[in-house]
């Protein structure tokens, strides 16, 4: 069984971090690692992608193979138990704003799973 701290954090009912397990450590892993910009993590400094610095960069099919071609390079080094098979990144308005949504499909252990994130342009 894996444990972790929930992410986004929060508090559970006790005033103490909210755990997560399993299959929930590893897709807040994939969302860290998607929104965590390279060089903050002090004792990781190439961990992290920072989709950010996607938010001024032209729309189309460079910036859905860049940010495809980041999350595949990423995110062995940092969740090894997720096995990505897909990215899908796509440009969609939500309430009048555009947004970057990524959604990235994996297995652990054979079993497929997917994480949403979404960016706001």
């Amino acid at each position: 069984m894996i444990r972790g701290i929930a992410f986004p954090f929060r508090r559970d009912e006790t005033g103490f971090p909210a755990p997560a397990e399993d299959e929930d450590v590893i897709a807040a892993n994939i969302i860290r690692i998607f929104l965590t910009p390279p060089g903050s993590r002090v004792m990781r400094p190439g961990d992290g992608i920072g989709a950010r610095k996607f938010v001024f960069e032209a729309s189309g099919p460079v910036l859905k193979a860049w940010i495809d071609f980041e999350i595949r390079r990423k995110t062995p080094a940092g969740e090894p138990r997720a096995i990505i098979i897909d990215v899908l990144v796509e440009e969609v308005v939500i309430d009048g704003k555009d947004v970057v949504r990524v959604t990235v499909f994996y297995k652990i252990g054979g079993r497929p799973f997917h994480v949403e994130v979404e960016v706001p342009r």
